[in-house]
């Protein structure tokens, strides 16, 4: 056995043994302005065993020393770090990239720690929430300059990579502020991207098909110039990772639309290239994740949630009008929509599931409305409420520890012309409301901490 030791900002070290040794931990964080985390109280160190098995110790900060047990010699384990604060809200999180083996040296181990700050790609500037702040703090909100139309994805704890049409830049996590030199990555018109595991490669979906960039060395190569794909997910194990690719993505219907389309999911070796791509499923598929040697897919027509390459375990989750899926830690989530009521607008719906199929969880957000006014009535006293008909996710974020999700959200409505009961004047004309959200919720109770509207549309 061995003792695990850690520190923020400072190296501290534990004395041991003969027969034990020590891992020195060093949360690096962002040494000053708005992006460094503040009011820590407590930090929880999760070791996660070659089993799959994690145990966590949290423990209350005293001079930013802590120590987190003993780990058993010679057994590799994983490492991730949540700092909190006294009302238990996470504050930062970090997470070693790299599988660490104890032995009898000491071993010193940084960890780069962040807020767990969202990033909205948009045709406009990259924009970020901070929700360890509230909402009403005039921070909680930013956008990253120079990103107009960029399409946003993490690269790693220190790195984000933003894409404009065929330029890679990566921002410093540590105070969003450019790195290094432009990557062209050869093509353009990327919806997709997808980080290989441990490593700082990336694999983009464009509308040239799948690119893998290597973010340190610039190298870019193609794996597959057709068909174009429209998500990617990277499973498998170092070194024989698997790309998938969705191709001919199905939303969940809108308004009064059915639910139509063709979709597929490829199979493609990433460092490979000749072996041949393979089928992985047909159906009508909106979104794909990967895990290990699984890959899931989400159908909002049939209203499930799958493991689709044949493997067990199995999974299989009943998400009506699921659109978007997400993976953190051992649970894969998903959103999806529930129908209105006579009494209130339609709802988004919350699913996840451990990857081994167990432990099946649900919860429906609050229902989506808006208040619409006459400009022209003197008096205020007409409105119309504008419930939501369809209310469809389009895509989902969870944040480390999933004490928080974000989701961007569009909202169909339709009301017919309000009248006079009189003069039969037509007082408020027929409309038709198109709005998208970002909403950020607790997806165990449900409860919507902020519903930011981006966009709103009437006709």
């Amino acid at each position: 056995m061995r003792r695990l030791i850690a520190a923020a900002s400072v190296l501290v070290s534990a004395c041991g043994g003969d027969s034990a040794g020590t891992i020195q931990l060093v949360l690096s964080l962002p040494p000053q302005g708005d992006l460094r985390p503040t009011g820590m109280a407590t930090v929880a160190v999760g070791i996660t065993q070659e089993d799959g098995n994690e145990n966590v110790t949290t423990t209350p900060l005293d001079g930013m020393r802590f120590e987190a047990g003993d780990v058993p010699l010679d057994e590799p384990i994983q490492l991730r770090v949540e700092l909190r604060d006294n009302t238990n809200r996470l504050i930062a999180f970090g997470r070693v990239e790299q599988t660490v083996t104890p032995d009898r040296s000491t071993q010193k181990i940084t960890i780069p720690v962040r807020k767990p700050i969202i990033y909205v790609s948009s045709d406009r500037s990259i924009v970020t929430l901070d929700p360890t702040l509230d909402g009403f703090d005039p921070k909680f909100q930013g956008t990253i300059t120079g990103t107009m139309g960029a399409l946003a994805f993490p690269i790693d704890g220190t790195d984000i990579g933003v894409v404009t049409g065929g330029a890679l830049q990566r921002i410093a996590t540590a105070d969003h502020k450019p790195v290094g030199d432009v990557m062209n990555l050869q093509v353009t018109g990327a919806s997709d991207a997808a980080r290989v595991p441990g490593e700082r490669r990336m694999v983009f979906a464009t509308g040239g098909g799948l690119v893998v960039a290597n973010i340190d060395t610039n190298e870019v190569r193609a794996i597959a110039m057709t068909p174009k794909p429209d998500r990617v997910a990277i499973g498998g194990i170092a070194p024989n990772f698997t790309v998938y690719a969705l191709v001919g993505r199905v939303g969940a219907p809108t308004g009064t639309l059915p639910c139509m389309g063709a979709s597929m999911v490829l199979a493609y070796s990433l460092d490979n290239p000749n072996d041949m791509p393979m089928v992985v499923a047909n159906g009508q598929f909106s979104d794909i994740e990967a895990s290990a040697d699984a890959v899931y897919a989400s159908n909002p027509c049939t209203g499930k949630v799958l493991r689709v390459d044949g493997g067990a375990p199995a999974l299989s989750m009943n998400v009506p009008g699921a659109g978007a899926l997400a993976i953190e830690g051992s649970r894969l989530w998903a959103a999806g929509s529930a129908p209105p009521t006579s009494t209130q607008g339609a709802r988004v719906r919350i699913a996840s599931v451990r990857l081994d199929g167990s432990d099946a969880q649900e919860v429906l957000l609050a229902p989506k409305a808006e208040v619409m006014t006459y400009d022209f009535d003197d008096a205020k006293e007409l409105s119309l409420n504008i419930h939501a008909d369809t209310l469809v996710p389009i895509d989902l974020a969870v944040l480390p520890g999933a004490q928080y999700i974000a989701v961007i959200t569009r909202m169909d409505s339709h009301r017919n012309a309000r009248f006079d009961s009189v003069s039969a004047t037509k007082v408020i004309p027929e409309m038709n409301a198109l709005v998208h959200d970002i909403v950020l919720a607790d997806p165990q109770s449900g409860a919507i901490s902020q519903r930011i509207r981006a966009k709103c549309v009437l006709t």
